[in-house]
């Protein structure tokens, strides 16, 4: 006897969600900073992948329900993964008290609570649910994939089209063909060039920080320094500054000669095809054609650490900077982790040892620079020391500080909060450290050196409402400290108060090696999104009133 049935055999839903969502907690922020960071993301992804992997595969014992317990793994994802970034949130809006971290934690857990009794108790259509966020987590990794894939793809022509660049930038800026005639009179001197990252001017100390730096600039000053009262960053951050600095030229048409041979308008391309002009720089070039040595430190900063010189700098006892760490620490900062984080502070382990290798490095460059004055030789030092920016690992006196902020060097601008104190007692601390080199470098030198302290921007920091005027917006961008230690050379040839950093070396080439170059426009540009596209544009005209700035007097 045969039976026949009505019954239609279930349709089996294919379950991606769970992976889709880890993915994109991983690839979102790396689509930022792909170009510090690249493949060595693979390790975030893969663990993360792998304890979804094994999270599905026990709640599917428990629950006998592939559908339901991938549900619940997804649930649970997106809050763990949208903590971080709502407490962020909150905290730009709002003054936060400590234990409001652990309120939004135990929040957080009491909806992941209610997400587990819904799927398990209340839900009559999990198929639906698993095609529906198919579809949306299909939707968000897109996008981050795409950016991603676009990089990648454009990787390979990127150093082609600068090279190209470079050649224009050059000409345009006068700088392709310099034929040194130093002093016959005039021995060779040594360089120094050191930026102290984020390092804001007096004034502007004095008026948003109520910080007086006024001693540590008068100590410059009896020792021979000038100090420009009014100096500006051409660019405001550290790639687009240093490339203008050390190649003497403006760089504002960089992203549109670009965007003529590379099909991106990303800012990482951007990013990563002006780190190459920090790493084949004219100054570089032109003072080894004079015969100098080129010495540079390990900043822990992937675009100026620059390994090819002739002399790399680094402390045996501390590793080159991994960029996969500090990513790994971002992207457990957006997720429940950042409560784990700031509960366990100082005392957990891997936190403290990625702020110990940062503050070793800043130590480091700030103990040793000196020691090139006693070697033979002409040589040109260059130290990017990463301070008084963040992070904030040092107190005033210069003892650690650990876990204000997550660790990181890479791009996560909801990260910082209105803290002055913490960036000025790492002005209290760098500045010592400083006065004690420049005493060693003054008295191990001869001839007397040429020494170039100056910021890359200023201080960047989060205003206190997170929405500054115009006027603060400015002063918290481009208004830099500066000190030049310039003996005797060409006296017809000074620095001027408003000087910025793309006429600095070209002033030091006039002063001591007989070129004749024109002073640029000192000019502060930003980069915005004008009809689609990338560009730099006058940061007067998005910040405040244009006037005419024909570079020295």
């Amino acid at each position: 006897m045969k039976f026949s049935s009505d019954r239609k055999p279930r349709s089996r839903v294919l379950i991606l969600h769970p992976f889709l969502f880890a993915m994109y907690v991983v690839l979102a922020p790396l689509a930022e900073n792909i170009g510090e960071v690249g493949f060595e993301a693979i390790r975030a992804l893969v663990t993360i992948l792998i304890l979804v992997a094994v999270c599905l595969f026990i709640l599917r014992y428990l629950l006998h329900e592939s559908m339901k317990a991938a549900l619940l793994t997804s649930g649970g994802l997106l809050l763990l993964g949208t903590y971080g970034h709502i407490l962020s949130l909150f905290e730009q809006l709002i003054v936060l008290p400590d234990w409001s971290i652990l309120l939004l934690a135990v929040f957080w857990i009491m909806l992941m609570v209610g997400w587990a009794y819904w799927v398990t108790r209340r839900m009559q259509n999990p198929a639906l649910w698993n095609t529906y966020l198919n579809v949306v987590g299909g939707i968000l990794v897109i996008f981050p994939l795409y950016s991603i894939a676009t990089y990648t793809r454009n990787t390979p022509i990127m150093e082609h089209q600068v090279a190209r660049y470079r050649e224009h930038m050059l000409s345009q800026a006068g700088v392709k063909d310099l034929d040194a005639a130093p002093s016959l009179d005039e021995p060779a001197r040594d360089i120094y060039y050191i930026i102290l990252d984020g390092y804001t001017r007096e004034d502007v100390l004095k008026e948003l920080y109520d910080y007086d730096n006024s001693d540590f600039l008068s100590s410059l000053e009896n020792r021979g320094f000038f100090i420009p009262t009014n100096m500006r960053a051409n660019y405001p951050s550290t790639v687009y500054s240093l490339a203008s600095s050390l190649n003497m030229s403006h760089i504002y048409d960089s992203p549109d000669f670009l965007r003529s041979g590379i099909d991106s308008d990303q800012e990482a391309v951007l990013r990563d095809a002006l780190a190459i002009l920090i790493h084949d720089n004219r100054v570089a070039e032109f003072l080894r054609e004079q015969g100098y040595e080129i010495v540079t430190f390990d900043s822990g900063f992937i675009w100026t650490t620059i390994t090819t010189a002739d002399t790399f700098a680094s402390s045996p006892d501390i590793p080159r900077f991994n960029p996969a760490t500090a990513f790994e620490f971002m992207v457990i900062d957006s997720t429940l982790g950042k409560a784990f984080l700031r509960l366990m502070g100082e005392e957990f382990i891997p936190v403290q040892s990625v702020f110990d290798d940062h503050r070793g490095r800043i130590i480091f460059a700030l103990e040793h620079i000196a020691d090139f004055a006693k070697q033979p030789g002409p040589q040109f030092v260059f130290a990017h020391v990463i301070s008084p920016h963040s992070p904030y690992v040092f107190d005033a006196q210069g003892n650690p500080r650990y876990g204000v902020d997550p660790f990181t060097l890479l791009e996560q601008p909801t990260v910082g909060e209105w803290n002055p104190s913490l960036y000025t007692d790492q002005v209290t601390f760098v500045n010592s450290m400083i006065l004690e080199e420049i005493d060693e470098i003054l008295a191990n030198s001869e001839p007397a050196p040429i020494i170039i302290i100056q910021a890359d921007h200023s201080s960047n920091l989060a205003w206190q409402d997170h929405h500054p005027p115009p006027e603060i917006r400015d002063k918290l961008l481009f208004p830099i400290f500066a000190a030049f230690y310039l003996p005797d050379g060409d006296d017809a040839v000074k620095p001027y108060p408003a000087i910025s950093p793309v006429n600095v070396f070209r002033l030091i080439l006039n002063r001591y090696f007989g070129q004749d170059l024109a002073m640029l426009p000192d000019e502060s540009y930003i980069i915005v999104e004008r009809n689609g596209h990338r560009i730099f544009e006058q940061a007067c005209i998005s910040i405040g009133e244009c006037s005419d700035q024909s570079g020295a007097p």
